[in-house]
């Protein structure tokens, strides 16, 4: 345990889940009952050493099945964020797809959040969309990913690791708030919790 812990302070893991992780019986134990799936996700994408390696396409993939729950939230004539994950996805299996697509993807679909975060009665929808941004914007990794318009939000989500605990949160905010009339952000992060899980059951395996 104190090897993971160490791992976390020098990866400046916040403190919550540094304090947590202290509680621990073992690195393992640790990572079988977390039920924060977005912390899951950016440990994960912080031991990625090389952007487009296999582990990397394989982080993308997992935020991508996380970004899915949030689709039922997004309008049914809306088919762009069910595209952009169907893209990225492409990408992380290790299809042709360039990384200038994958920008423009992220692009495209980060306006539609902002725009639908204006607009009225449509916070689910902007989550949704966001988190399907951040998936995208995990397989390109860069701050180019968002556009001049968007540079706040891409200066605070400048790595993989960042974006793909991002999918998770987003896609928690609008599923939460889908599933019924109160929002359920605690139980959707554990149902991205799970999914890390089923991706990877063991954590030093990664």
């Amino acid at each position: 345990m104190k090897d993971l812990l160490a791992e976390l302070k020098e990866l400046h893991a916040c403190r919550e889940a540094i304090d947590w992780v202290a509680t621990q019986e073992s690195p393992q134990a640790a990572w079988e009952s977390c039920e924060r799936g977005d912390w899951m996700l950016w440990l994960l994408g912080k031991r990625i050493n090389k952007t487009g390696s296999q582990q990397h396409r394989r982080l993308v993939r997992i935020a991508c099945k996380c970004a899915r729950l949030a689709l039922p939230c997004v309008p049914d004539d809306d088919l762009q964020p069910l595209r952009a994950i169907e893209l990225t996805e492409r990408w992380a299996a290790g299809g042709a797809v360039s990384q200038e697509t994958l920008r423009d993807v992220a692009e495209a679909v980060a306006d539609a959040a902002c725009a639908a975060a204006y607009a009225a009665n449509a916070t689910n929808a902007a989550y949704a969309a966001w988190a399907v941004a951040d998936a995208a914007c995990a397989a390109y990794a860069a701050d180019a990913a968002i556009n001049a318009a968007n540079a706040a939000w891409a200066a605070a989500n400048a790595t993989n690791a960042a974006y793909a605990a991002d999918a998770a949160i987003n896609a928690a905010y609008a599923a939460g708030a889908h599933d019924s009339n109160t929002l359920d952000v605690k139980g959707a992060i554990r149902r991205c919790a799970n999914i890390v899980r089923e991706e990877v059951p063991v954590l030093a395996d990664w």
